[in-house]
Parts: structure tokens; C-alpha cells; sequence
């Protein structure tokens, strides 16, 4: 009885514990679910910096449309900059991500029409607000929905 009770406790003694092939298992679908949380973190934080990116061109565009309502001529930056301020508003750019680019450019077909530019380090899209406040994405300055060589630059910002 004696040595049956030894040989079960031999026994317990070499049960404990995990395997190596178990552990590797383990290992392995623990690696595959981080590579896939990682990929979705820089997808999702891609998409995060550009949605805000767009919301501080759509800010401008605004802007420079009340600029124009105020005083009947389209602002230069500095004028922009001035106005803003002088109404406790956030400066052009507040809240994009840093590297962003924000220009603004005299639409020839109508006084108050501006055209707004986003681009940046942060995100890939080129993101154009034309006269209309619509937004337009494309994946190169070339290919934009309203080509900026052919407008006048107002001015341009970008953030740090």
C-alpha cells in the first residue's frame, strides 16, 4: 500500500506545471493576438489624426468665410490670425496633429469662395474644403478635386 501511495504521489509531483509544447502553443497565440492588436492601434490612431486634421480645415474654411462676412474682403493669414484671436477663438490649426499643413487659396469664382488644404506627415490623404464646404480626399496633391496651381495662396499654416 505503501508503495502505491509513493508511486501516485511520484506521479502528482511530475503532472505539475506546463509543458514546453504547451507553453510554445501559448506563446504563439499570444504573439498573433498582439500582432493584430498593434496593426489595428496604428490604423485606428491613422484615421484619428487625419478626422482631426479635417475638423481644423473645416475650422478654417469657417473662419475665413466670417472673416469675409465681417469685412467684405478675403483675409491674408495674418488678418486671420488677428481676427480670431480678437474674438477668443482657437488658432487656425488647434487640435490637428503636428506636421499638418493648412493652406488657403482665393477661389476665382466668387468673391467670398475660398479653397482649404490639408495635408500632413501624419496621415496620407490630401483633404481639400472647396467654396461649398465639400470635402474632398485623394491620395495626392495631382490628383485633387480642385488643382491649387491655378488659385491664389491667402496663406499657410503648420502645426507643431
Amino acid at each position: 500500500m505503501q508503495k502505491r501511495l509513493d508511486k501516485m504521489a511520484a506521479k502528482r509531483k511530475s503532472d505539475a506545471g506546463f509543458s514546453t509544447m504547451e507553453l510554445v502553443i501559448y506563446m504563439v497565440i499570444v504573439a498573433i493576438l498582439a500582432s493584430v492588436g498593434v496593426g489595428l492601434f496604428f490604423t485606428l490612431s491613422g484615421n484619428a489624426n487625419e478626422s482631426n486634421a479635417q475638423a481644423a480645415g473645416s475650422a478654417l474654411h469657417e473662419a475665413a468665410f466670417s472673416f469675409y462676412g465681417d469685412y467684405g474682403h478675403q483675409p491674408t493669414a495674418g488678418e486671420l490670425d488677428d481676427y480670431l484671436d480678437v474674438n477668443g477663438d482657437d488658432a487656425i490649426g488647434a487640435g490637428a496633429p503636428v506636421g499638418t499643413v493648412l493652406s488657403f487659396y482665393s477661389d476665382p469664382l466668387s468673391d467670398a469662395a475660398i479653397v482649404v488644404e490639408v495635408t500632413g506627415t501624419e496621415f496620407t490623404d490630401v483633404i481639400q474644403i472647396d467654396r461649398t464646404g465639400t470635402v474632398t480626399k485623394t491620395a495626392d496633391a495631382a490628383s485633387a478635386a480642385t488643382p491649387t496651381a491655378a488659385l491664389t495662396a491667402l496663406g499657410t499654416w503648420t502645426t507643431v
